[in-house]
């Protein structure tokens, strides 16, 4: 059974389903996925203006959200329309609606005809969580449905986000701080942390996080996607180019391939800025979500990145053997994540555009 942070965390990442990017990448891309979430903050901290979905995309990601809700809260129902002929409103039979579930009669019959399709075009895999998310405890299914509402209400309201205001304005000075670690935006980004190689800089076990992972998303960035002069050569994880190789050795140390991952982002990020901006509170979600998959053979935990299979898991000193990776530590000790200081700006953000909807 997974948990609640997983439950939620997956939901989040259905209603981003059309908005994700492409994997056309080599076949090792494994940061790719990663890379994209990333990328959704960075480009959400360079919209100048911030602007809102296109009017399409905002009403299909409020669709998604809507069905969801409602698979959640009546999965007997719906799940009984989705395994019949699954027939739009407007050309359903007097038949086919006299079949449908009581509570899907009448006012609520196309929002239910809309949430089964919804829920039979989903792989196998998202109908089994949302099946666990329907089963929840009432607290947790509490917590799913609000923040569902919350991501309705967003994208429902898409017209007026994005008009200048305060909120915005710190909203924006949010992700600057998560993405550079820093209030002002610097390009190239730089490795703010203290060391002297690539493991101090992305973490060297779950008892010494990465100096500077923890500072920026820049960083993270940089720890998950950089070629460099030793043992991470020629890594193409988060795109189809073999990133530059980056230098680790001091402080405030250039993000060589920055402006290359900013343009990497734009290529494969769906919608551009747009999109990102919309869904900070999703990104920040999976992104704690990523923290708590285990890695290597031992199923360490926080860990954001790629980590060899092959024995425990250990330095992110960009190797693809032996238990390390390309990757960044987020760790204090043995099952004791030290939640990154960019994560925590990042959430912060997403609280300021909730509070630019209200």
């Amino acid at each position: 059974m997974s948990t609640p942070l997983t439950l939620l965390a997956v939901i989040l990442w259905i209603c981003l389903i059309t908005q994700k990017a492409s994997s056309a990448g080599p076949t090792k891309g494994e940061n790719r996925e990663v890379f994209d979430l990333l990328c959704r903050a960075v480009l959400a901290s360079e919209a100048t203006p911030l602007n809102p979905l296109p009017a399409k995309q905002a009403t299909e990601a409020a669709a998604r959200a809507t069905s969801i809700e409602l698979v959640i809260k009546m999965h007997s129902e719906i799940s009984k329309i989705a395994e019949a002929a699954t027939t739009a409103a407007s050309e359903a039979s007097p038949a086919a609606t006299d079949s449908l579930p009581p509570k899907c009669k009448g006012e609520n019959e196309t929002k239910c005809r809309e949430a089964a399709a919804f829920l039979k075009s989903l792989p196998a895999a998202d109908k089994v969580l949302l099946s666990e998310a329907a089963a929840a405890t009432a607290s947790t299914k509490e917590k799913l449905l609000h923040t569902l509402s919350k991501m309705t209400k967003i994208h429902s309201e898409a017209p007026a986000f994005g008009k200048p205001g305060t909120k915005l304005s710190e909203m924006q000075a949010e992700l600057i701080q998560a993405v550079y670690g820093k209030a002002t935006k610097e390009t190239p980004a730089k490795l703010l942390g203290n060391g002297g190689d690539r493991e101090s800089h992305c973490g060297k076990s779950e008892a010494t996080p990465g100096t500077s992972a923890k500072l920026s998303i820049a960083a993270t960035m940089a720890c998950v996607c950089s070629s460099d002069g030793g043992s991470g050569t020629s890594n193409t994880g988060c795109y189809k180019t073999a990133t530059g190789q980056q230098g680790f050795s001091t402080t405030n140390e250039v993000i060589v391939g920055w402006d290359s991952m900013v343009t990497a982002c734009k290529e494969q990020t769906a919608a551009e800025t747009a999109t990102a901006d919309l869904n900070l509170l999703a990104v920040a979600t999976v992104l704690e979500q990523e923290l708590y998959k285990p890695k290597g053979n031992d199923g360490k935990i926080g860990y954001i990145g790629q980590v060899n299979k092959g024995s425990g898991a250990t330095d992110c000193n960009g190797q693809d053997t032996g238990g390390k990776g390309s990757c960044a530590v987020f760790t204090t000790g043995p099952n004791t994540i030290d939640m990154p200081q960019w994560l925590t700006k990042l959430r912060q953000a997403a609280e300021k555009q909730e509070g630019a909807n209200t």
